[in-house]
């Protein structure tokens, strides 16, 4: 009856995902360099975040960096701008700032039918 109600808390979740997987580049040194070697495929940071448990797909990486950063990204750039406003304003800010976004939108529930 109430099927857009598990989609949403679906994608929250999975956008959860990819911050949770940000805070885990910022404090795994390993991780880092591995992410850093990976270059700025989306493909190929999505497949590591998998292989390392973190389940999100491109499209929400590049939501949550376009939340993030207040305007709009595409999924082809999502790695590039992620990476320049993580060099600009810090990884832990960034992060920060992520979560708010993801976990203000997370709490808005809209039931549908």
């Amino acid at each position: 009856m109430f099927k857009s109600i598990r989609v949403i808390y679906s994608r929250a979740m999975s956008k959860e995902n990819v911050v949770f997987f940000i805070e885990a580049i910022n404090k795994s040194q390993d991780l880092n360099e591995r992410m850093a070697g990976a270059g700025p495929s989306l493909d190929t940071w999505v497949k590591i975040a998998y292989d390392t448990g973190f389940e999100f797909t491109a499209e929400e990486f590049a939501a949550v960096v376009e939340e993030t950063l207040g305007r709009k990204v595409s999924q082809e750039d999502a790695v590039t701008e992620y990476l320049a406003a993580r060099d600009q304003m810090g990884s832990n800010e960034l992060s920060d700032q992520a979560l708010e976004k993801v976990v203000g939108a997370a709490r808005k529930y809209t039931i549908t039918n």
